[in-house]
């Protein structure tokens, strides 16, 4: 489906220093913010050392920011700073931050103005 040329987000290298988020509508018709490279998520297997398998995951994390803290879905974390209550959709290895003009935008997890 994606290109071969597409960095395979193994990891952070080759991916962009930041994403613009877009708003966008899903299958019930609710807004939310798409802060991903890849408009579909898709799966990824690494290998786990310390497992010593293969550990397969999705490209994409999904949550919420309320009162300023971005927080993923599922429990895993805090991906992000954002002013203003919503719902996102947001690329691995990114968190989201307010950019110049006061609208979201992710920022890979080694840069942009939280480091």
């Amino acid at each position: 489906m994606y290109s071969l040329m597409l960095p395979n987000e193994q990891a952070m290298n080759d991916l962009p220093y930041a994403i613009p988020c877009a708003e966008a509508k899903n299958q019930y018709g609710a807004k939310f913010y798409r802060c991903t490279w890849y408009t579909l998520p898709r799966n990824i297997t690494q290998w786990n050392t310390q497992q010593q398998r293969n550990v397969t995951f999705s490209n994409h994390v999904s949550g919420r920011c309320v009162r300023g803290t971005c927080r993923a879905s599922n429990g895993s974390g805090i991906y992000g700073m954002y002013g203003q209550d919503l719902s996102f959709s947001l690329s691995i290895y990114y968190y989201i931050y307010e950019s110049e003009d006061g609208y979201p935008i992710a920022y890979r997890m080694d840069g942009g103005p939280n480091e």
